[in-house]
């Protein structure tokens, strides 16, 4: 066992806004709050 033994999870999500702007769609990330899918930070 090496030192680090922390488990990561969590989800990814990507969007797209802005579509109706001059400058165009554009991507969005917002990640998880840990393992909680339905608690979103951007």
């Amino acid at each position: 066992m090496g030192a680090n033994t922390e488990q990561y999870a969590g989800y990814l999500f990507a969007y797209f806004k802005g579509e109706r702007y001059v400058d165009g769609e554009q991507i969005y990330f917002a990640l998880s709050e840990g393992n909680n899918a339905l608690a979103w930070r951007n």
